[in-house]
Parts: structure tokens; sequence; C-alpha cells
């Protein structure tokens, strides 16, 4: 997403798809659409809960942030790449937040995958008062790569039903 215009030509080839029938116009509006969701302000956002979890596409990882606020609703922060998931990566994401206005309190809930470097990351910043709770999902499947295949489908039920 740092180079977000000639990320979509290169990739228009590996779809066989000629950079010249991709519309120039539709680059640059999408392009701006992205520098605007990545730079607006998150100031009225009261966050209750955020997820932040690593998606790897294409060799590079994204770090992404979801919001609760205070009043039930969703709300994407956004996300930042890198070639892994780092400890800088991790504080260019709360710095970034900050900056961009959203308070980032002691009494927010951060729910991760149980990775050690965003861990750490909230941790040097909350230190003692991190309220953290690993995600459910992530949690589930990990125990189901430890079954045997003939036992995922019962215990991954099992564990649905206990959620609820």
């Amino acid at each position: 997403m740092q180079r977000y215009k000639e990320t979509v030509i290169d990739s228009a080839h590996a779809f066989g798809v000629s950079p010249t029938s991709l519309s120039r116009h539709i680059v640059e509006v999408t392009a701006k659409k992205l520098a605007e969701f990545k730079e607006r302000d998150l100031s009225s956002i009261t966050p209750f809960a955020i997820f932040m979890d690593t998606i790897n596409r294409a060799g590079e990882a994204f770090v992404v942030a979801l919001c609760i606020d205070r009043e039930g609703r969703k709300h994407a922060l956004g996300f930042w790449q890198g070639a892994t998931e780092n400890h800088e990566i991790c504080e260019s994401l709360l710095s970034d937040m900050d900056m961009r206005g959203l308070v980032l309190s002691k009494g927010i809930i951060w729910i991760t995958d149980g990775g050690k470097v965003i861990i750490k990351a909230l941790k040097d910043r909350f230190g003692k008062k991190l309220l953290h709770q690993r995600c459910t999902i992530h949690k589930d499947r990990n125990i189901q790569s430890h079954l045997a295949k003939k036992y995922r489908k019962e215990a991954h039920r099992r564990f649905k039903t206990a959620l609820e």
C-alpha cells in the first residue's frame, strides 16, 4: 500500500491484463480513497475493544486494527504494511492511531491472536495495566491443529457451543 499505484499496475500483468486497460482514473481515485482512509481523524471514536491481527499476503505482512466503540459500533482503524510482523510495525501502528486522535487508554480491551510481537508492543505501552484477551477463533484453530482429523469437527462444534 506504500506504493499503491505501482502495485496495481504491476498486478495487472499477473492477471493477464494490460496496464493500459486499467483506467488511470480508477487507479488515481482508489489511491486517493486509500490515502483518505489511512489519514482520517479517529478522535470521535471511543474504543471499548481493539482487535489486532497480522494478515500475510504476497510476501508482505499487514497488521490490521479493528475497533468496537462504547456504543457497540465497529470501526476499521487501519492497516500497516511491512515485510514481517515485527515490533517496529506494531509501535508504528499504535503511534499512528495516537497521531490521528484515537485515545488509547488503559481501559481498552486488546484482542490479539496471541502472537508475541503485538503483545510485547502493547505491554511496552500499557505495562501491567494491559487488558489483553486471546482471540477465541485463533485459540480454537490452535487446539484443532493438535487433534487427529477424525476428532476436529466434534471438538470445533463443542467449542462453538461453549461460546454461545
